[in-house]
């Protein structure tokens, strides 16, 4: 008899329960916690015109291999991931703070202004040592853009998982 802990779904008896019965296994594989927390980045009123400004705030995760992460943001923003590359999530231009878990793609609705010319992207993703949030606003016409000073915060959740693991949830 092997010793864990098991919940079944109603009306199921736990005891003679598949798999996929259970809504709790201790012999499933799952993502364990490390640890969990808040992450600000203060960004200042400044103007862009012709490229972009990088703005990064990070927290040391404390592994020398790289854990898993939540959230992870996927987007594709007209085609500019080959200019700044990963993972990102567009943010209009204008506003104030925001919660980077919150949003999504978004147009900027600036008068003379294409979205894919004109706007702020906030960029989740870890290396060896640190979880980085990266805010990049950019303007690429050569038009002057002023950003207003605002905060942009990322509730985030690191795993003891590696990225580099398989792990099986059934």
């Amino acid at each position: 008899m092997s010793k864990g802990i098991k919940v079944s779904i109603e009306g199921v008896d736990v005891k003679t329960a598949t798999d996929k019965e259970l809504l709790i296994s201790s012999q499933f594989d799952t993502a364990k916690v490390k640890v969990t927390g808040t992450l600000d980045l203060e960004l200042p009123e400044e103007d862009v015109s012709g490229g972009f400004v990088v703005h990064t705030a990070t927290v040391a995760h404390g592994f020398s291999d790289i854990p898993l992460y939540s959230p992870t943001t996927r987007g594709n923003l007209y085609g500019l991931d080959e200019f700044l590359g990963g993972d990102y999530i567009a943010k209009i231009s204008t506003g104030g703070d925001y919660i980077v878990n919150d949003i999504s793609e978004v147009r900027i609705p600036a008068a003379a202004y294409s979205s894919a010319t004109v706007g702020e992207m906030a960029s989740v993703f870890i290396d060896s040592t640190n979880l980085i949030l990266q805010v990049d606003r950019f303007e690429f016409f050569g038009s002057p853009v002023t950003f207003g000073a605002r905060k942009a915060t990322l509730y985030y959740t690191i795993f003891y998982n590696r990225i580099d693991e398989e792990f099986d949830l059934l």
